[in-house]
């Protein structure tokens, strides 16, 4: 099966919504700093990091659950990031980051991540619990992973 059915089939289930609540994203960290591209290193024109594109676009699935896309927004998808990777040559390797959510019950929360294109879980803990927000880490790339988030 190709991956967008895979990808449609995370948001199947979503009913109507008594209580609608936003997410936030609050913080987003990573041990790398790997660039979009690099800037003179002046404050008026400084790089543009790959945690600065990282893209999460939660929905609300029910009162306690969400499923959000998360992935790198490259700006450059003729760009070879893995010499001698074949059809996989373009593909952003991927790369550990940290997110801050706020808007969920941090006490109660649980989350996992697939990735529709291979079919498979990726790997996704909660490292940091509050009261209104938890941290996570996950493993990201250029292709939407699927972060669903419950905490009820």
């Amino acid at each position: 099966m190709p991956p967008w059915p895979r990808f449609a089939e995370t948001v199947r289930g979503a009913g109507r919504i008594g209580r609608v609540r936003a997410l936030s994203l609050q913080r987003v960290a990573d041990r790398y700093q790997h660039t979009q591209f690099k800037g003179p290193g002046t404050a008026g024109e400084p790089s543009l990091y790959n945690r600065d594109v990282l893209t999460f676009l939660p929905f609300q699935m029910s009162a306690h659950s969400w499923v959000a896309p998360t992935y790198v927004m490259t700006r450059d998808v003729t760009h070879v990031a893995r010499p001698g990777g074949g059809a996989n040559r373009f593909d952003l390797p991927e790369e550990p980051y940290q997110l801050t959510i706020g808007g969920v019950n941090g006490r109660r929360a649980t989350v996992g991540l697939y990735d529709p294109i291979t079919n498979k879980r990726a790997p996704a803990r909660i490292v940091t619990r509050r009261r209104n927000s938890i941290t996570i880490e996950l493993l990201a790339t250029d292709a939407p992973r699927m972060l669903s988030i419950t905490d009820g």
